[in-house]
């Protein structure tokens, strides 16, 4: 196997090759010349598709399923794996690389003006590889990353026995995740030794970062979430922190025995410390186990650990830095642990009231009796309300939470994720600030803060996502103005995803359009397999805080006035608004969605402990998550959501409109970065795919030609709108290495799309598993 990379730098050019030829000797010498010919000939034809021939590759395709059909189960599986091998391989020779690259360079820290940078990590069932691959992977990243630093004298030869391993063990889950499976992974990828080194490090200089998790905090529709779910999950992060913790306190116990052999005074004084210290390392290891009243035996040992540090500092004479990694370590994690994010439904909030057997109720109890003596935001930083409609539900989510946990500095966050609540945010916050409770907590004991959730998922889902877009960017501007008015400053939650139809982009992209509230305080969610990617290495984790921080700061010292969308952007987002909603309000979508993508068989895929749809009975597009949502269109190649609608709507516009939006493009930073994250989008568009994925449901003939037909139409009306809005002739003109990304990945997918109808044909679990893995691994993202 050889996969070439031309157009990408050549250090990693020859890493992806050395990487791919070494998987090709490990499936040779493992599985046999047969197997592995018959992989690298559909690799060798999957090779001649980057062309993006719709009709070439829709015939290719066809050609793949005649002879995959010629395989028995355990073949396709090979194949399968194989390419989903190689994919992976891909993107961590590319963290490789990236990890590589960053530490050559010389890190500058510059003063920033952001109060603090805050990622929530979630395993919604975006996640779709098995653990035990990802733990390999990042063995093969390490040695990879190595081999760059070092050079590559070896490679191969550290790589092979990695690679027979991966070949050995399934890609995708083999069973569904219990809520502490998944806690314990995201643990994992993101409370490591080098992870934890990196928070420190850029709380050090001067970036104050928080982790915070969904996982064993987000009820909402989640059967496996409780009390009990809580309390695990809290626990499978206390370890993590509390182990780091102890390596900190070693470090300066071992300098502690160093002073010792000092003069007088100082020996006496660091076996002092020494005592001192030893009675703390007690204290700090009967926390391993959390139990109620862990609150005050926390705060015991931090004020005791703190107290401790500044005495090691007078008796070292300068700050120290072990000090002041433990300081800082604190300061994170106040209660060694990471905090959780409480979330419920407002239908569920609306009578939970007195009903002290619901979830929610005994999770908030079981909150109160663990961080007994201590803080509850400690352990959960707030009560995140899904499907906010009104006020009301803002006021009878607080009456609950005071009524559990008293009055407290614990959040009340409205999720405002539909078209009606984004339009009516103000009147729902003010409404509850307006309120006694409200006002009570907000002036009392919320130091004139109020935090605002903003879903892009589900309003994407709901109107498409320019629109949504819009609608998000109007709420901030109108939210910030109305709570600065009063005295009040909002912090704002951002429920983005990786992908560009749930919020994703750059950096850049994402926040350059945010008001000055929001890039003061950055918060936003990371999902599923993003999190992994994120915290692949701590010189990913600190380049990309230190690119929040000096981007934020840069867009901070500007003079930016609110952004007020034209006449003309707001008319193109009414347009792609009702051709979005007449596609996907009509009866006949249901039938697509279950017909061609892989809705119908979520539950079969083991990706995650949560259920797709928001409650049982008939399919709905309301009932339907927004993470699954993306998914199936991610699968399908044609990603639909973030585009459709776009096209159509630009052809119909005026030549003065298409002016006006022209210069918009170079004055609306919002609009700009659409229509960048939109070029992307449809960069990874395969219509060939999509092409061969309708030809085999079960549509009638004229059904299956209307369907292709209207997709390729509305798609190269969406290619030509960035184009002529950009005056650009390519997608990526603004990031030309993602495109050579994308173009080596995206035909190496497609063997993997025909694999997938057959597993649906002949309900063969297994190769389905593999094969959406697979998939996931070459797009980047799964929802």
């Amino acid at each position: 196997m050889n996969a070439m990379s031309d157009g990408l730098p050549k250090e990693l050019t020859h890493l992806v090759d050395v990487a791919t030829a070494t998987l090709g000797r490990a499936i040779k010498e493992d599985a046999g010349e047969e197997v592995y010919s018959r992989i690298e000939s559909i690799r060798v034809r999957s090779k001649a598709l980057r062309s993006g021939d719709i009709e070439a590759t829709a015939s290719q395709l066809e050609e793949f399923h005649r002879e995959f059909l010629q395989l028995n189960s355990h073949q396709r599986i090979q194949v399968a794996h194989g390419f989903s091998l190689m994919l992976e391989l891909f993107n961590v020779c590319e963290n490789s690389y990236r990890t590589f690259r960053l530490g050559t360079r010389p890190e500058q820290v510059s003063p920033t003006q952001i109060d603090s940078v805050t990622y929530v990590l979630t395993a919604h069932p975006t996640e779709a590889r098995s653990y035990e691959s990802i733990r390999l992977f990042a063995q093969i990243q390490t040695v990879l990353v190595e081999s760059l630093r070092r050079g590559q004298h070896r490679l191969e030869l550290k790589l092979l026995p990695l690679l027979k391993m991966a070949w050995k063990i399934p890609m995708a889950k083999t069973s569904v995740p219990t809520v502490e499976q998944e806690a314990t992974h995201l643990y994992a990828a993101s409370l490591g030794r080098e992870s934890i080194e990196a928070l420190i490090r850029s709380h050090l200089d001067g970036t104050s970062v928080f982790l915070r998790t969904w996982v064993g905090g987000d009820k909402d529709g989640h059967p496996g979430v409780d009390e009990v779910a809580l309390r695990l999950s809290l626990q499978a992060s206390r370890k993590y922190i509390v182990t780091h913790l102890k390596r900190l306190l070693s470090q300066i116990e071992k300098n502690l025995h160093l002073l010792v052999a000092g003069k007088d005074r100082v020996s006496t004084e660091s076996r002092a410390l020494l005592d001192e210290l030893h009675k703390h390392s007690k204290g700090v290891k009967a926390l391993s186990e959390i139990s109620d009243g862990d609150g005050a035996r926390v705060l015991a040992v931090t004020v005791g650990l703190r107290a401790l540090c500044e005495r090691y500092n007078h008796l070292v004479g300068s700050p120290s830095f072990n000090s002041a990694r433990v300081e800082s370590l604190i300061s994170i994690f106040p209660g060694l642990v990471m905090p959780l994010e409480l979330r419920e439904n407002a239908d569920v909030i609306e009578n939970a009231e007195g009903n002290d057997d619901l979830p929610i109720s005994k999770m908030l109890s079981a909150l109160a009796k663990i961080s007994n003596g201590g803080e509850p935001k400690w352990y959960a930083r707030g009560l995140v309300i899904s499907m906010v409609d009104q006020s009301e539900d803002l006021i009878s989510a607080a009456n609950i939470v005071c009524a559990k946990l008293g009055k407290t500095s614990f959040s009340i966050v409205p999720l405002l994720e539909k078209e009606s609540a984004l339009r009516n945010a103000v009147g729902i916050v003010t409404g509850f600030m307006n309120s006694p409770v409200g006002k009570e907590l907000v002036e009392g004991y919320w130091n004139h803060h109020l935090e605002v959730m903003l879903g892009y998922s589900d309003s994407a889902k709901e109107v498409g996502s320019l629109p949504s877009r819009l609608l998000i960017g109007n709420a901030m501007g109108e939210i910030e103005s109305a709570l600065k008015a009063k005295g009040v400053e909002p912090v704002f939650f951002h429920g983005s995803g990786g992908s560009v139809a749930r919020g994703g982009g750059s950096i850049e992209e994402q926040i350059r359009w945010w008001p000055r509230s929001a890039l003061k305080r950055y918060k936003v969610t990371i999902q599923g397999e993003m999190v992994q990617r994120s915290f692949a290495s701590g010189e990913i984790i600190r380049s990309q805080l230190r690119k929040i921080s000096s981007i934020s700061s840069k867009l901070l010292g500007e003079h930016r006035s609110t952004i007020v969308p034209s006449p003309s952007l707001e008319k193109l987002a009414e347009l792609v608004k009702a051709s979005y909603q007449e596609f996907t309000q009509s009866d006949f979508f249901v039938t697509l969605l279950e017909g061609v993508t892989l809705y119908p068989f979520l539950k079969d895929l083991r990706l995650g402990s949560r259920p797709a749809k928001r409650s049982s009975g008939e399919f709905s597009l309301s009932s339907i998550r927004a993470i699954p949502w993306v998914l199936c269109w991610t699968q399908a190649r044609v990603l639909f959501p973030a585009w459709w609608g776009v096209g159509s709507a630009w052809t119909s516009l005026s030549q003065s409109e298409k002016e006006e939006l022209q210069q918009g493009f170079l004055e609306n930073e919002l609009f700009r970065s659409y229509v960048h994250v939109l070029g992307f989008t449809l960069s990874k568009v395969e219509l060939g795919v999509w092409k061969f994925l309708v030809d085999h449901s079960n549509f009638e003939p004229s059904k299956k030609a209307e369907l292709i037909g209207s997709f390729q139409g509305e798609f190269q009306q969406a290619r030509t709108f960035v184009q002529e809005i950009s005056g650009q002739t390519g997608l990526l003109w603004f990031r030309p290495w993602l495109k050579s990304s994308i173009e080596k990945r995206s035909s190496m997918i497609h063997c993997l799309n025909v694999l997938q109808t057959i597993a649906i044909s002949e309900n063969d679990s297994a190769l389905l598993g593999e094969c959406t893995t697979g998939v996931a691994c070459g797009m980047l993202t799964t929802g």
